[in-house]
């Protein structure tokens, strides 16, 4: 009976929090051109909260990073007194925990929201990030061991593929030996090689970079502990209760068993009723 009064007190909690203000902006668009990001929420992150007496709680959330690749996260708030402007870059499957304290909660507490991106450094292969293909027809011009222009750019110099079809006999030509790339957008035929005859078509293809991107997965909970708060999470004989919850995905704010009803109302009341569903059972 302590167990379900104490959650259904916190639930009421989420609801206070997520009423005091709207799902607010998140840090900067930390996503390369093209890509999805995906957002977690928490609906409510006490920081010296009193409920029914008992206290004062206070709160940590843990992201974990499930890919293989490395991720960037970013904070941003759902209340008023969240710090929205930290981010941090998890390793593959790597997780970091951060608390009410670290990520800028006021007292008594407050939700927050986390988006995850890809590292634009990191070449993600093609089972995250779909490439573009284009191909050309460029003409040669008239003078032996000069560039032609291509219409577009390559992200890729080593993608481009320069090939030419005489009498029916397709050729490759040979990239470093018979042509170069420069300035990532034409034909250089300086390496003195064999070239297309002065006014003859060719055909060149290249990758201009990822248009589609999936979105990064990442989870999180978050665990909250009375009397005094644990920056790592971990519990000892200081912290005389814990208890926690599993952060909300995106897909399931406006679309939980609850939000149903609320597929037109605004982020704040889906979030509400999803929490206070989540939490409460």
């Amino acid at each position: 009976m302590g167990k379900r009064f104490l959650n259904v007190t916190f639930a009421l909690g989420l609801v206070i929090g997520l009423m005091a203000g709207v799902v607010g902006s998140a840090s900067a668009d930390m996503s390369p051109a093209g890509t999805e990001s995906q957002w977690i929420f928490f609906p409510y992150v006490p920081n010296g909260e009193m409920l029914d007496g008992a206290g004062p709680w206070y709160g940590t959330v843990t992201i974990q990073n499930t890919e293989d690749w490395r991720v960037i996260i970013g904070f941003g708030q759902t209340a008023s007194g969240v710090n929205n402007s930290m981010s941090t870059t998890l390793e593959p499957h790597a997780s970091k925990t951060f608390s009410a304290a670290q990520l800028g909660i006021a007292s008594p507490g407050a939700g927050v929201v986390v988006q995850s991106a890809w590292d634009p450094a990191d070449d993600l292969p093609d089972s995250v990030c779909q490439e573009t293909t284009t191909s050309e027809q460029l003409t040669r011009g008239g003078t032996a061991n000069t560039a032609d222009q291509m219409a577009g750019t390559t992200d890729n110099d080593n993608s481009v593929v320069v090939t030419q079809t005489v009498n029916g006999t397709p050729h490759t030509f040979s990239n470093g030996n018979d042509y170069v790339v420069k300035n990532h957008n034409s034909i250089d035929w300086s390496p003195g090689g064999v070239e297309p005859s002065p006014g003859s078509t060719y055909t060149v293809t290249y990758t201009t970079g990822a248009t589609a991107c999936r979105a990064p997965i990442i989870t999180g909970v978050e665990k909250h502990v009375m009397a005094t708060p644990s920056a790592s999470g971990k519990t000892s004989s200081a912290q005389t209760s814990v208890d926690g919850y599993t952060a909300i995905p995106e897909q399931d704010v406006p679309w939980g068993p609850v939000a149903l009803s609320a597929r037109t109302s605004t982020p704040v009341t889906a979030i509400t009723l999803a929490a206070t569903s989540l939490v409460s059972r």
